[in-house]
């Protein structure tokens, strides 16, 4: 509870969040938006952003990135 990610941003590739137990704040550039379990969020390329727990047991999700990151198209 508590923690989040970092926040980032990928240049070329898309983000795709499936959010499986917990709640959380999902952060992208300027818009925040409570998830919970069941929800997809879809991340566009050159997005900032990071999730938050906001819950009282872990956050728990699958992030697909299409095409799969490399170090250097982290911005």
């Amino acid at each position: 509870m508590g923690e989040s990610s970092l926040s980032h941003k990928l240049k070329n590739s898309v983000e795709l969040y499936c959010i499986l137990e917990g709640y959380g704040i999902m952060h992208i550039d300027d818009e925040n938006q409570e998830v919970q379990p069941g929800q997809i969020i879809y991340i566009l390329a050159n997005s900032k952003q990071y999730i938050e727990n906001v819950g009282n047991v872990d956050l728990k999700f699958l992030c697909i990135v299409n095409p799969t990151w490399k170090d250097e198209e982290l911005v």
